[in-house]
Formats: structure tokens, sequence, C-alpha cells
């Protein structure tokens, strides 16, 4: 074999080796070719857990996350505004007693012929006993609500209270249930004496009967 030969057959040596470029990481790069997070919409009713906040000292300190179930569903944090049913001590978010009388009660134990009944002014004064001033002048003041007089749309409109609260404010001024039940006893009492002295003197004078009797 000729010298010429054995040269070109031979392996190629480390510089004939051809240079390739030189290949970096770049966290920028990759970072950009990765898929953008969506924006996820939280559910309904749903609040999310508070941040992480920074005092004056420059500590952090994480608030508390309670989730509470409310009534129709969705959940409140602890720290938000809700109102706690008194009957079933449900959280709930409002109701018709809540939004016309302050009254934390849900709709759901709304007793409509009971204690949470509608009440005209006239009638609470007279089953309980009360003055005007018992109603809008003593605090606080009990809240109402207005409505058209069924009996003469032109008489002025009537004012509904709570029953429960009406109850509550002839408590105030008398103090117990049982000195309520005695000034009622009493003022009837007062009243039959009032009719029988009416009719003795009816009795007693003919011509007073007769013109009852006209009449």
């Amino acid at each position: 074999m000729s010298k010429s030969t054995a040269s070109s057959s031979a392996a190629p040596g480390y510089n004939d080796i051809p240079d390739f470029p030189d290949w970096e990481e770049d966290d920028a790069d990759d970072s950009a070719t990765q898929p953008a997070e969506q924006d996820i919409e939280p559910p309904r009713g749903f609040t999310p857990p508070p941040a992480e906040t920074e005092d004056a000292e420059g500590s952090t300190s994480e608030t508390q996350w309670n989730p509470v179930e409310v009534d129709g569903g969705g959940f409140f944090s602890a720290n938000d505004d809700y109102n706690v049913c008194d009957e079933c001590e449900r959280p709930f978010v409002d109701s018709w007693l809540r939004k016309n009388f302050q009254c934390k009660v849900c709709d759901d134990c709304r007793d409509r012929d009971g204690k949470h009944s509608l009440v005209t002014k006239t009638d609470a004064k007279n089953e309980y006993l009360l003055k005007d001033e018992d109603f809008d002048k003593r605090e606080p003041h009990l809240k109402c609500i207005t409505k058209k007089n069924p009996h003469n749309a032109n008489w002025g409109n009537m004012k509904l209270f709570l029953r429960c609260q009406v109850e509550e404010r002839a408590l105030e001024v008398w103090g117990t249930e049982e000195a309520l039940d005695a000034e009622r006893e009493k003022r009837q009492n007062r009243k039959e004496k009032s009719k029988k002295r009416t009719f003795d003197k009816m009795i007693k004078e003919p011509t007073s009967w007769k013109l009852l009797n006209c009449e």
C-alpha cells in the first residue's frame, strides 16, 4: 500500500472536527415560551382569603380566613359583613324584616301570623297601653312601614309596626308582663264601673231613659 493511500484513509484528527455554536440556557427565553396563566374567575359568592399585610414595624401578618356558608349558596369570610338569624342562628345576606325593621331574622324564619305580624298604631296603643311618645320620641324610635288605608283611600296612610318590637317597647314602659296585665285589668275594671254608673244614672232619671229609647 502506498503512503498517500494510508494517509487518506486515516481517521480525522481533533483539529479536523468542525466548530459548533455555543448554546446557552436562557431562562427568560424559556419563560417566554411557557403558556400564559389564564385568569380563573372565583365561584359566585366566594371571597378569597386576604393577602398578607405589613404593619408600621415592617412585620407581616395574615388575617385568618374562616369561610361561612350562607343561605342561597356561596361562602363569606368571617370578616365580611353578613347577618346571623336570631331564630335559626344561620348567616344570611338580607331579608324583608332586616330591610324594613332592622330585625335580624331571615325570610325562612319569619312568623307572619305571630310575633312578626304587623299591627297598626291604634291597635298597638290599645293592646299594649302605649302613648304616642312611646313610638316616635322614646329612643330608639320604632320603625314602621306605611300603607294606604283599606277602608277609605281618602284617609291618611296607616302606620304598621312589627308586633315583637311593640311588645319589647311595652316591657320597657311597664317593666314586666305582670305589671302590664295588672294595668289592663285595672283599666278594664274602671271601664266596667263607668258603664255601671251610667246605667244607674239612667234608671234614676226617667227622662234620660226615654231619650235613650227614642234614639
